[in-house]
């Protein structure tokens, strides 16, 4: 048999070739993944501001440094030498999308992004300083985080040197879209401008704040002279308008401290001698948010002008600790004077807002009238009003409570030219123990806060104000009753309803509560010009609550009681006496809030205290009996304590020392009161045997009641948290989703139910009051004429990301570069690697293709010989 030479090294070269194209794919494919796990922020190429020259992806030329489309897909790291701060401009021209690491500059000068996609990463523990402006006109987008990812990280301070723009967004235009999840961002608008957001435009008027969401790092963002702190830029001309806020998103870990000069802190932007503006779209979600507009609200429009006034926008808060603060006229959350937005909707948080002078607290501006406020019973809730000018601009703490809202909350004003300060306790059903204390600011005539969730119509509510140090009853003015009934706040509060649905109420005279615990009686004995004579028995189980303005003197005297008869008055302070004797108790300056105790000082009860927890923990227990501090103990992590206490002492447990973990109590029986949470006292009437155990954790608040939530997206769409995440029962869980660059998001599904156009357009989630398992899935499509097209149609590759999808390595942190700097402009050998691979492949493919034409070719000659 003739063996044809030459077939077999064609049929065996090709299978070599064969084999080396698998491998080089292979090893393509593997290289890629590793990109892709890669630090986003390991630099291709170094830029040395003191000397920039040129090199692959920018030009330097005077004090500019132009970067053009040859940077995409490569990331730079921006440094200088010297010390002291250089000219430098940055321009980032249309179609660019690449990614720069700010390592500690100092520059006076614009990043200018005219049309560009860009990731800014902030190097950790570098301090970086731009006396100018970053512009991110609309069309363009910017991504900040610290190279430690969603940190604080690191330092980047951008004061506008532009009167027209904006510290971070824009300048005499339109806004684009600007993010932040990471570092500690500082950002002054110039005089027209926003911290964050909107500019001026020289032709009148102002820009809005573009798209921006935060969520993460440190941010302080300061408007200009008429700028929000985030959101719209002011206005400039008689009959123009400030910018509104634009949309704005803030959730996550972020910590945003805003101030508007001229405007809102956190929404629209005020001006010279113009209307308002609103708030836009503004969804907070989580964080720590502080907001505080000097002309303008908290959170919402700003004021106007020129007395003319723009209605609209919403304010949705799911979740997050929120203080806002708003000026004369304008809510602390809502409108400003004479005006009102669309919609407040608080479904979650912890709130507090408050008007400087004249404005709701949450709600509209003075004067306003139809502001929608709705809040869910999952929202804690404190709303402060204060008069304006001796004027109250029929503001009110919550503007009618809001239709639609859940929950019980008191929502009070104070009689016309009577404001104070300090706390105010809140009783229940004639309970003689205060169920919740609310610190009421200095100068407030209005006041609102949530009510306990166990609240009932049924119920009534007492409120006694501390002025001063005196105990003073709040009355309902219209008939003087100190009963204030609890509704649901969509229906009203009371039948003596005030204006906008709050409870006018007024100062009434001294009060005595007297309780009788034990197996005795009190008679007490007195005389009231107002209400004749008193004369009442009190026993076990019972309570007198006698208004005494006008009494000097009430005598208690202890009758059918062979018992020791302890009393507790006022401070809490122990004072026993014999059954024997009457003691009298001067009333006029100040209530009495009298216990007695009848004891057998044979009968006992037992406390058993056990304080554990991890070795790290440095907590413990403050034991004080009776409200004595010189009967204060302590009982160390590790150790126990049992001990007898007569029945009727109260003993208050507290937390003391170094901790800072979480702790939680393990009660048998539980005591009424007892609640999981760190930090609060608690105590317990010593009715019955206690076995207690206090616990120190280091991992976060005990999710003992768990449901779970499925993330689940395509290659093309980033969604945060991923995976399945553990909720508490009742508890709450916020999503972000964001397309990749060349896609939109084409549909979110919860549960099998999709979302809305203008829901998926707010581009995050929140599941709230958690009761089961739930699934949340988002998907993206490719933009028409570009993008990372998968002609596989499958998913499963999508994580073989296209070396062009730039936006891949700004969110996904995709860039998988290896640095080789050598004198700080040479190209870096792993930034080009994708290029060289695919010439590689194309190489291997033409010699495949020559030999399978040969062997072809071979084949039929020899066919035909």
């Amino acid at each position: 048999m003739k063996i044809n030479k030459k077939n077999t090294v064609l049929k065996y070269g090709f299978l070599a070739v064969a084999l080396i194209l698998m491998i080089a794919v292979s090893v393509f494919l593997s290289g890629s993944s590793d990109r892709s796990s890669a630090a986003a922020t390991t630099p291709d190429y170094t830029i040395d501001l003191t000397s920039p020259a040129s090199g692959t992806g920018w030009t330097y030329s005077g004090t500019i440094i132009a970067f053009d489309t040859n940077a995409n897909g490569h990331t730079y790291q921006i440094e200088q030498t010297t010390v002291g701060t250089l000219s430098r401009t940055m321009v980032f021209n249309s179609g660019v999308s690449t990614a720069v690491i700010f390592a500690g500059i100092n520059i006076a000068g614009e990043i200018n992004l005219n049309g560009a996609e860009l990731a800014l990463w902030i190097s950790a523990g570098s301090t970086n300083t731009i006396n100018g402006n970053i512009l991110v006109p609309l069309g363009s987008s910017i991504l900040i985080d610290s190279t430690n990812p969603g940190s604080s990280d690191g330092s980047l301070t951008v004061t506008s040197a532009n009167s027209y723009a904006a510290g971070i967004g824009s300048s005499n235009c339109s806004t684009g879209n600007s993010t932040i999840k990471g570092g500690t961002i500082t950002a002054t608008g110039g005089f027209y401008g926003a911290g964050i957001g909107g500019g001026g435009l020289t032709t009148g008027g102002a820009s809005d704040g573009g798209t921006i969401a935060i969520v993460g790092g440190t941010v302080n963002a300061t408007g200009g002279r008429y700028g929000a702190g985030i959101g719209g830029g002011g206005g400039n001309g008689n009959g123009q308008s400030g910018g509104n806020g634009g949309v704005i998103t803030i959730g996550g870990t972020a910590v945003v401290n805003a101030y508007g000069t001229g405007g809102a802190g956190i929404g629209g932007g005020g001006g010279y001698f113009t209307k308002n503006g609103t708030p836009g779209v503004i969804t907070i979600n989580g964080g720590t948010v502080t907001a505080t507009g000097a002309n303008g609200a908290g959170i919402g429009s700003s004021a106007p002008l020129n007395g003319n006034v723009n209605n609209g926008g919403t304010i949705t808060i799911n979740g997050g600790t929120v203080t806002a603060t708003g000026s004369t006229g304008c809510a602390g959350i809502g409108g400003t004077l004479y005006g009102d937005i669309d919609a407040i909707i608080i479904t979650g948080g912890n709130i507090i807002a408050t008007s400087t002078s004249g404005g709701d607290g949450i709600g509209s501006g003075g004067y306003g009238t139809s502001t929608n406020v709705t809040i869910s019973s999952a929202a804690k809730i404190l709303a402060f009003s204060r008069p304006a000018y001796n004027d109250y601009y029929n503001a009110v703490p919550i503007r009618g409570a809001g239709t639609g809202s859940t929950g019980y909350y008191v929502n009070a004003i104070m009689e016309y030219g009577r404001e104070f300060s300090g706390p105010v306790e809140v009783y229940a059903d004639g309970g003689l123990t205060p169920i919740l204390t609310i610190d009421i600011p200095a100068g407030c005539y209005g006041f609102a806060f949530q009510l306990p969730s166990d609240a009932a119509v049924s119920k009534t509510y007492k409120l006694v104000a501390v002025e001063s140090g005196t105990k003073k009853n709040l009355v309902r003015l219209a008939d003087e009753s100190p009963e204030i009934y609890s509704v649901k706040s969509n229906t009203g509060y009371d039948a003596h309803d005030g204006w906008n649905g709050a409870l006018p109420l007024k100062f009434e005279g001294y009060i005595l509560t007297l309780e009788i615990v034990g197996n005795g009686t009190v008679n007490v004995t007195g005389n009231s010009p107002k209400y004749g004579p008193i004369n009442e028995t009190a026993h076990e189980g019972t309570n007198i609550i006698s208004f005494a303005v006008d009494v000097t003197e009430l005598k208690l005297t202890p009758t059918n009681g062979s018992d020791v008869f302890y009393q507790f008055y006022n401070s809490g302070m122990a004072h026993p006496v014999t059954y024997n004797p009457s003691p009298t108790y001067d009333v006029s300056g100040g209530n009495q809030n009298i216990y007695a105790y009848f004891i057998d000082p044979a009968e006992s009860t037992t406390l058993d205290l056990e304080v554990v927890g991890p070795a790290v923990s440095q907590g413990k227990i403050t034991v004080i009996v009776k409200g004595d501090p010189y009967s204060a103990f302590t009982v160390d992590k590790g150790t126990a304590y049992s001990g007898n206490f007569y029945r009727g002492d109260n003993v208050t447990l507290s937390i003391s020392g170094t901790a800072t973990d979480f702790l939680y109590w393990i009660a048998s029986p539980e005591p009424a009161g007892f609640f999981l949470g760190s930090g609060a006292g608690q105590t317990i009437w010593m009715m019955e045997d206690y076995d207690l155990k206090a616990v120190f954790e280091t991992a976060g608040p005990l999710i003992t009641d768990p449901h779970y939530i499925t993330a689940i997206s395509d290659g093309k769409t980033i969604l945060a948290p991923g995976g399945v995440s553990a909720v508490q029962n009742g508890g709450e869980r916020t999503f972000i989703f964001i397309a990749k660059s060349g896609y939109y998001i084409s549909s979110v599904t919860v549960d099998g139910t999709p979302l809305t156009q203008e829901q998926i357009n707010l581009g995050t989630y929140t599941f709230v009051n958690v009761v089961k398992d739930h699934t949340i899935e988002v998907k993206s499509a490719q933009e028409a004429g570009g993008g990372s097209k998968d002609t596989n149609n499958d998913t499963n590759n999508d994580t073989n990301k296209d070396a062009d999808d730039d936006t891949d390595k700004i969110t996904d942190q995709d860039n998988g570069v290896t640095a080789d700097t050598n004198d700080g402009n040479v190209a870096a050998t792993g930034g080009s690697g994708i290029l060289w691979w695919l010439l590689v492949l194309i190489i291997l493919l033409i010699i495949a293709g020559t030999l399978i034409w040969l062997y072809l070719r071979r084949k039929k000659q020899h066919d035909v010989t």
